[in-house]
């Protein structure tokens, strides 16, 4: 179950915004010399989260009911929100990526992207967690040999962007839509009153966090290379050298497909079914990369701080509700999802 849940929380975060290095720019590389302590902080966070998701998440068989009570459809739509917005963005990144390396037009490429996202995620998990081991291994690998080889290149700065109180609410927030996003997927592998499984979650977390802070202090080395592009990391490796670019794009390539497949459930839950859910996204898709990533990744960030409040704080009563229910950590339940 610690590995179950150690993927589900790496899954969660390593997606195609953060292969492409787009997200990790928004929240990290665009300040700066700030990048590397922003990150630690992430990583930190991530970790600490995660941990607390998987030991919340066991006591019943219901980790939305477990965190939220009465509130559960609020956050069950939060969730495929989230989801969908995300969808969306990764379709936009995949658009970018086939017009520049391919070129494939961008809307087709989406589209073609989605439709094939939904047929993923409608033929069952078995194959998503399949791509999903592929995804992580190949993002692992690649950010980590494009931001050691970036460290080694003349840097190119820009004048970051300034630290203030907005910038380190961003990380408080990024932290939490992305364990909003791993809460299913770490749910259902959870074991009641298991404690690896928690510290699966936690190393899970804490690992993508290191890579994130990797990539953030390199893309914040060579900001005037990368600050205005779709696909930042693979721009700047593409700069590096061309093979390292091919690289770099079919990682975002198979992340993307990864991610975008258990998307697609997620938001088909709010929508009607991962078909209607990929529609849609196509179509919020169109706005772009930047358009998605920098003005809607910082409003979810924000709306998701309640998330991360909620998972670490809860409130007596319902720690007594549920001590008096015997879902206290007893393994006799075993966590199924939403």
């Amino acid at each position: 179950m610690a590995f179950e849940i150690f993927v589900a929380t790496l899954a969660a975060v390593l997606g195609a915004g953060f292969a492409s290095g787009r997200e990790v720019w928004v929240f990290f590389g665009a300040h700066g010399r700030w990048a590397l302590g922003l990150g630690i902080a992430a990583a930190l966070l991530l970790g600490a989260a995660a941990w607390r998701t998987a030991v919340r998440a066991a006591r019943g068989p219901d980790p939305l009911t477990t965190l939220f009570g009465a509130y559960r459809p609020l956050a069950r739509f939060m969730l495929s929100l989230f989801s969908l917005l995300t969808f969306a963005a990764v379709l936009a990144v995949l658009g970018s990526l086939a017009s520049a390396y391919w070129h494939v037009g961008h809307a087709p490429a989406s589209l073609g992207a989605a439709l094939a996202a939904a047929a993923l995620g409608a033929a069952g998990t078995v194959r998503q967690r399949r791509l999903q081991g592929l995804l992580l291994l190949a993002v692992l690998l690649s950010g980590t040999v494009a931001s050691l080889v970036a460290f080694a290149q003349p840097p190119a700065p820009v004048a970051p962007t300034a630290l203030d109180w907005r910038a380190v609410l961003g990380i408080f927030g990024f932290v939490a839509y992305n364990i909003a996003l791993a809460t299913d997927g770490i749910a259902r592998s959870a074991a009641s009153g298991n404690g690896r499984g928690a510290l699966g979650g936690a190393i899970g977390g804490l690992m993508a966090g290191l890579l994130l802070t990797l990539e953030a202090a390199a893309l914040a080395r060579h900001g005037a290379l990368v600050a205005h592009s779709d696909l930042p990391l693979v721009t700047l490796t593409a700069t590096i050298h061309g093979a390292l670019g091919s690289i770099a794009a079919a990682t975002v390539l198979l992340a993307g497909l990864s991610a975008a497949s258990s998307f697609a459930v997620a938001a088909g839950s709010l929508l009607g079914g991962p078909w209607i859910a990929a529609v849609v996204a196509f179509a919020l898709s169109l706005f772009g990369v930047q358009g998605i990533v920098d003005r809607g990744y910082p409003l979810m960030a924000a709306v998701a701080g309640a998330w991360l409040i909620v998972l670490f704080f809860e409130p007596p009563r319902q720690r007594a509700r549920q001590g008096r229910l015997g879902l206290g950590g007893s393994g006799a339940h075993s966590c199924k999802g939403r």
